[in-house]
């Protein structure tokens, strides 16, 4: 693909022009190779530059596309192609691509963003004056807008007709049963996801915990490609760390570790905080060893990862999944799925492209999550046996022992860093000052102490009330959840 390669989108529509260039210089950490820039008739659409994406424009119109698109007979649509089925089929031409994807499209005077069905690819937006602006990081959009909304996934915004939903999460009953038939049936899928994200690389990473779900996706990047290096992260004596370089000696892949300790989590605190875009205490948590893995890997020169976001979600691995059954569990894993783009997506989005790193994340693979959402319950909570029995069960005979019965852990828990921070905030903050502060705008209440500490960080780069309603309205939908 010979256009230029996207991962920061920025735009006015019907707006003052003036705004993009600050608007683009907030997201220069997405595309550090350069911008480009097209106008039309008092529109503008920008984008900052990096090795995952694409850019087109002619005599009338531009695609930018933050992202990669796959179908089935060809890996990638270029920009060019995208943008003449566009011209063809309307807003018709989402239901023609498949993959992770922030579009926008300026043709002819008129103005259409869209986001891909989970939302792995982020996209805000804010409407005013009759006009509208729009970013990749609600950053770039806080300075020049009131409010500002995401744009859901599976949907898209017509400057036309307004916002619309092209795509719907199938809520049917799983039909698979049989495990026998079932766990070729998930390696091959499984290994189909990573297969299509490895198109095109010549070195690539893996963000590795020693968890299942990064262990089997580190197994199927390495056996399907051979110019791959792991990255691991924790404090000193980490479980994550353990398990990790067991893996690591096992398949004969290099690794890089990286151990970190609390002055190191206070100095880049900040720093993520910045680029998460939220004070959500637990979400922050997660973020802390994510933005040192990320860090470990641009400091490697490697722009492309992959993780395993998204197997607790499609195979039940969270304790609080474990006592529901049945059409129940169907439910909650397609709320939980449904609601990852507010979540570990905007962690997997932000942290690793803060350092220009991009992360492929194979378990979110549409037709993997169709596949996965057909597996009967009863094998993703199996009772009396270990969460994500079915998983585990299908890449036992090719993974260590340890690795296949290592407990589910979250990211923060298995790096080492899990209340490290809770007992800092503890600590600098007083009952007094916690009650007095913990309430902010005219409704939302604070959670902890921690979430204090982080709000009272998040303040200083967002002081605007544009950017505390979104974010606040996430952390809401979020704790609903957990």
């Amino acid at each position: 693909m010979k256009e230029n390669i996207v991962a920061g989108i920025a735009g006015v529509y019907k707006r003052e022009e003036g705004l993009l260039k600050p608007m683009l210089e907030k997201l220069e950490h997405r595309g550090p190779c350069g911008k480009r820039i097209f106008r039309y008739k008092g529109s503008m659409l920008g984008c900052t530059v990096h090795p995952n994406g694409g850019f087109f424009k002619d005599y009338r119109g531009c695609i930018s596309v933050d992202g990669e698109i796959y179908n089935p007979d060809q890996l990638k649509i270029d920009c060019r192609n995208l943008l003449s089925l566009f011209r063809r089929k309307e807003t018709g031409f989402l239901k023609y691509i498949n993959g992770k994807f922030a579009i926008a499209i300026i043709d002819n005077g008129r103005l259409v963003l869209a986001r891909d069905r989970l939302g792995v690819k982020p996209l805000y937006y804010s409407t005013e004056k009759n006009g509208i602006c729009f970013a990749s990081e609600i950053k770039a959009l806080q300075e020049v807008a009131k409010e500002i909304k995401f744009l859901p996934p599976g949907h898209f915004l017509n400057s036309k007709h307004g916002l619309h939903r092209y795509w719907k999460m199938s809520c049917a009953g799983p039909s698979l049963s049989n495990p026998s038939e079932i766990i070729p049936l998930l390696r091959k899928n499984l290994e189909k996801a990573v297969c299509k994200r490895l198109k095109g690389k010549s070195r690539v990473g893996v963000f590795l915990s020693g968890g299942i779900d990064s262990s089997i996706i580190a197994y199927l990047v390495k056996k399907n490609f051979k110019n791959v290096v792991f990255f691991s992260v924790g404090v000193k004596g980490s479980s994550d760390i353990k398990f990790a370089s067991a893996l690591a000696k096992y398949l004969k892949v290099p690794h890089c570790i990286h151990t970190y300790d609390l002055k190191e989590m206070k100095k880049v605190l900040p720093e993520v905080i910045y680029h998460l875009e939220s004070f959500d205490y637990l979400l922050v948590r997660s973020c802390i060893p994510n933005f040192m893995v990320s860090r470990l890997a641009g400091q490697k020169n490697i722009d492309t990862v992959f993780i395993g976001e998204g197997g607790d979600e499609l195979f039940a691995g969270y304790e609080f999944l474990r006592h529901l059954r049945g059409v129940n569990l169907q439910r909650k894993s397609i709320n939980l799925i449904q609601n990852l783009h507010n979540t570990g997506l905007q962690r997997c989005d932000r942290m690793p492209l803060s350092f220009g790193v991009e992360a492929k994340i194979p378990f979110l693979d549409i037709d993997f999550v169709k596949f996965a959402l057909g597996i009967s319950t009863a094998l993703r909570v199996e009772k009396g046996k270990q969460e994500k029995w079915i998983l585990r069960k299908s890449f036992e005979d090719v993974l260590p022992r340890e690795i296949v019965r290592r407990k589910k852990q979250k990211f923060s828990q298995g790096s080492g860093s899990y209340k490290i921070m809770k007992k800092v905030a503890n600590t600098e903050i007083s009952d007094r000052e916690f009650k007095k502060e913990k309430k902010i705008g005219k409704s939302f209440i604070l959670r902890n102490k921690e979430e204090l500490l982080y709000y009272r960080i998040f303040k200083k780069f967002f002081p605007y009330n544009s950017i505390l309603g979104q974010t606040s309205e996430q952390i809401v939908r979020f704790s609903l959840h957990f």
